[in-house]
């Protein structure tokens, strides 16, 4: 794959106009990178997380 930002461009498109809903399992602040990271790890991840970095 290489990056396309016409893809993007694509994908963007199809999450606002609801033709895909992306999972997001939680939201945590950066400080909590590495709680995220072990999060993923286990396994146990049902969707994206999310680092809000403000």
């Amino acid at each position: 794959m290489k990056p396309s930002g016409e893809q993007l461009r694509i994908i963007a498109n199809y999450i606002e106009t609801g033709k895909i809903k992306p999972i997001i399992d939680r939201v945590l602040p950066f400080e909590d990178a590495q709680i995220a990271m072990e999060y993923v790890e286990s396994g146990r991840a049902k969707g994206k997380i999310i680092l809000k970095i403000r």
